[in-house]
């Protein structure tokens, strides 16, 4: 990954990474100075990373020099993914009629370098490429406000679509979800893609519970 502009950005992007991959696990202290070690940045920068990812609910501030990383429970699994699919519907159902055939190429494309990522395992990567077709949907909507918030919302819900996709099969199972979507763009099916795009949303939140993941009763 090329290095962003700043250092801080840097720290942003590579401190939520380490989060969502649960390699800072939920509730856990963050040491700033091992953690600027380990990202080969200053504690500055990480210190303003922190500031922000707070502000976004991945961090939770306890004073100046304390922080830990946020906790999950069911609560908050199903309260972000009400707003998601809410926030969705809305936004892309009023621009759903913008998708181009171009868009469709586009998102074809994303699917294609995803299935390399399947074929070699690479749960990273496959994230990452998860990440570019979402946000691809998203590209139709011309409300900055919305398309903010929808985007905040998704990165929110990664750290819980890393424990669905991370067990076998389950990449295979948001892949053919996807082409699915695909195909209903192309059919100019708006309830198909409304309700598909929603299923597919609350998976998650499904293979979580019935995996035992997180305590639901929270």
């Amino acid at each position: 990954m090329d290095r962003p502009m700043t250092a801080t950005n840097f720290a942003v992007h590579e401190i939520k990474r380490l989060i969502v991959e649960r390699k800072l696990p939920p509730g856990e202290k963050i040491d700033q100075a091992s953690l600027a070690e380990r990202l080969h940045l200053s504690r500055l920068p990480v210190r303003q990373a922190l500031t922000h990812l707070a502000g976004q609910n991945f961090i939770q501030l306890r004073d100046h020099k304390s922080a830990i990383v946020m906790p999950v429970s069911g609560a908050d699994m199903r309260d972000l993914y009400d707003l998601r699919c809410q926030m969705e519907r809305w936004g892309l159902g009023q621009r759903f009629q913008s998708y181009s055939d171009a868009h469709v190429e586009d998102l074809k494309k994303i699917l294609g370098d995803t299935e390399k990522c399947i074929a070699s395992g690479d749960h990273p990567a496959f994230l990452v490429m998860n990440r570019k077709f979402h946000f691809s949907l998203y590209s139709i909507i011309e409300n900055k406000y919305t398309l903010r918030s929808i985007m905040n919302l998704f990165d929110l819900s990664e750290r819980y679509h890393w424990m669905c996709t991370s067990a076998p099969g389950m990449m295979e199972v948001s892949h053919s979800e996807h082409q699915q979507i695909i195909d209903w763009i192309e059919k100019k099916d708006l309830e198909g893609f409304l309700s598909g795009s929603e299923k597919h949303n609350r998976k998650t939140i499904e293979w979580v519970k019935s995996h035992g993941m997180i305590d639901v009763s929270q």
